[in-house]
């Protein structure tokens, strides 16, 4: 038996599981305000944040285009494969493994498991590296079915909701009740069960969300007398994700090499990343920066900053007369030296601005604009965010 592991974008991998050589992955179509994008391949979830702030419309998904899964299972079939262990998000969220399971037949030469993870993220990324590692032990099929079966039966998973907006958002929430529930802080701790995502508790405040979510942690423990293996998994929160991971290593100190963390591989490189921001900062005299629009409020509210956005400057497009007349009386008026664009301003919009209002125009990028040539250099978070901080030194100061 050669044995390939097929599963899509919504599992959570590291860089060495990702180019595992049985390793194929499909990627999860997302549509945001009618613009298609395919998840892991022109949109990361840096993007995916900043979109989901701004879009009209509420994100959706769509189960990816059977054509090229038929050509990915070709061409894994063509590379020597004759079996195939395919891993992918609920079907209590996606109908993907159905459909999988209705075509499967149809797929000549290659024997297709379809496998319901029953949940998505980090668990169900164990799922695929479990099975990657049994299959190069040379386990049989049985073997290693059995031993992500034993995953699957035995996790669970709890989300906390830090407010309701997305519910409302998404259909499943009234905008009373959220207004209600905000004035109230109340927290939902969501849970998957068969599958599907659904309300475990409602409970008053963030605190106490997260110690109520621990003492279930405690209470699974108890119940099944053994080591846990605990997943610390954020929505665009490390800080928090951080906090509590330690609080859990603190707690569990024996089970401390058992634990997994979301981008674990590095949390001192943010460490050292947020003391740079926390150092440039803190003594600063002047805390506010001007943007081309607002986007990086996340930023501003989490090292103290005020983000001033000017509505109505493009970086591709000439302001008119009237338009630079106002700027150069906001300018003026707040004597401001620099204008963060998202993106590189093109020269001429560039040389007329600086040329009207004598001011200089920089670079904030929120990772949305990484060309391929960067990712091929190495760019990431880390280093597109040092660059941030070198570009908001020549504002605050």
């Amino acid at each position: 038996m050669k044995l390939a592991i097929v599963t899509d974008s919504t599992a959570y991998l590291n860089e060495r599981i990702r180019n595992h050589k049985d390793l194929f992955i499909i990627p999860i179509p997302v549509i945001i305000d009618d613009q298609p994008f395919e998840e892991g391949v022109d949109i990361g979830y840096e993007e995916f944040y900043q979109k989901l702030k701004t879009s009209k419309d509420f994100p959706k998904t769509s189960q990816p285009v059977l054509g090229e899964v038929f050509e990915l299972y070709r061409s894994i079939k063509e590379q020597g494969y004759d079996t195939v262990i395919s891993i992918h998000l609920s079907e209590g969220i996606s109908g993907f493994v159905r459909t999988l399971t209705a075509i499967k037949e149809d797929i000549d030469g290659l024997q297709v498991i379809p496998y319901d993870s029953k949940i998505t993220s980090v668990p169900m990324g164990y799922m695929v590296e479990k099975a990657l590692e049994l299959g190069d032990e040379g386990k049989s099929l049985d073997e290693v079915l059995a031993a992500i079966d034993e995953i699957r039966d035995t996790t669970n998973a709890y989300i906390i909701v830090d407010d309701l907006d997305n519910l409302v958002r998404g259909g499943r929430l009234t905008n009373g009740a959220a207004i209600i529930g905000g004035l109230l802080k109340i927290k939902p701790i969501l849970t998957f069960e068969d599958g599907k995502i659904v309300l475990a508790e409602k409970i008053r405040s963030l605190k106490k969300a997260l110690q109520r979510t621990e003492e279930i942690i405690e209470e699974r423990r108890q119940e099944n007398g053994h080591d846990l293996r605990i997943f610390v998994i954020h929505g665009n929160n490390p800080e928090l994700a951080q906090q509590e991971y330690e609080k859990l290593s603190k707690k569990y100190p024996d089970d401390k090499a058992a634990f997994e963390k979301n981008a674990a591989s590095y949390i001192d490189e943010l460490k050292k990343l947020d003391e740079e921001f926390q150092t440039a900062f803190k003594d600063a005299k002047n805390k506010t920066f001007v943007t081309q629009h607002a986007a990086f409020g996340y930023l501003a509210n989490q090292y103290g900053l005020t983000q001033e956005a000017i509505a109505g400057i493009s970086p591709d497009q000439e302001p008119s007369p009237s338009r630079l007349s106002e700027l150069k009386h906001y300018v003026d008026d707040h004597q401001v030296k620099v204008i963060y664009f998202e993106e590189n301003a093109s020269s001429k919009v560039a040389e007329t601005l600086s040329k009207e209002t004598g001011v200089k125009l920089e670079v904030l990028n929120p990772l949305e604009s990484l060309t391929d040539k960067q990712i091929k250099d190495g760019e990431d978070y880390l280093s597109v965010m040092r660059e941030n901080l070198t570009a908001l030194k020549e504002s605050i100061h």
